[in-house]
């Protein structure tokens, strides 16, 4: 919800501010300022903690886009934004289809230079790391190698050897790389394609918290299957 829409929301539910502690309903202000002050650490610590024990990850890479122009058309036509859309790149576990790690970013970033930060960034180890052809890049691989990840990258179709590498792939393990569309779907579906916040520090907080709820929806679903069983 919009800060405006939750206010109202909450207006509704006392029950729910006596919990908080609430004498009333703040203004929707109040709620903007308090975001602007967390910490991106905070919510980082919390991805991290949502998305689980540090197991070795069977993960995957992909990128997705979020719309920046819902927050403000005055605001981004006043400030003479040429990119209004936010690239968002996911870490996540084909098993779980939780998130791990998050990368945000507003330039024409390649592929290949945002995988590569991902990967020397993160703290949790990872096993396998897949991606698309968009990622195909020597200096990957030859760092995946060097710190015991096992690459599933195709090779773009230059030369007849780099058909000989994609067809010895194992195609199986590789198509498991489609979780992340699976994922991108699940987080616009339930919160939507677009950010509301007017400060580029708040988008990129607004996106941490989608991520975080989705392992915490994720972590709920584990637990009622656990308990039905």
């Amino acid at each position: 919800k919009k800060y405006r829409e939750f206010v109202d929301l909450l207006g509704l539910m006392p029950d729910i501010c006596e919990i908080l502690g609430l004498e009333k309903v703040p203004h929707h202000t109040t709620i903007d300022k308090v975001f602007l002050k967390l910490k991106n650490l905070v919510l980082s610590i919390l991805l991290t903690a949502t998305a689980g024990k540090k197991e070795p990850i069977d993960g995957s890479i992909d990128g997705t886009g979020f719309d920046r122009r819902h927050s403000s058309r005055h605001y981004t036509k006043r400030c003479k934004l040429t990119i209004r859309s936010l690239k968002v790149s996911l870490l996540i576990g084909v098993k779980n289809l939780k998130i791990h790690f998050v990368h945000i970013t507003t330039t024409r970033k390649h592929d290949t230079k945002i995988m590569l930060s991902i990967l020397k960034k993160t703290k949790q180890k990872i096993k396998i790391i897949r991606g698309d052809k968009g990622y195909d890049a020597k200096e990957i691989r030859d760092y995946s190698r060097s710190i015991g990840i096992r690459p599933l990258i195709p090779h773009r179709d230059f030369l007849p050897i780099d058909k000989m590498h994609n067809a010895r792939m194992n195609k199986k393990d590789y198509n498991k790389r489609v979780f992340n569309e699976t994922v991108n779907s699940m987080l616009k579906r339930k919160y939507g394609d677009y950010v509301s916040s007017v400060n580029w520090w708040n988008q990129f907080k607004e996106i941490l918290l989608m991520c975080i709820v989705h392992n915490i929806e994720r972590n709920c679903v584990f637990l009622i299957g656990f308990l039905r069983s």
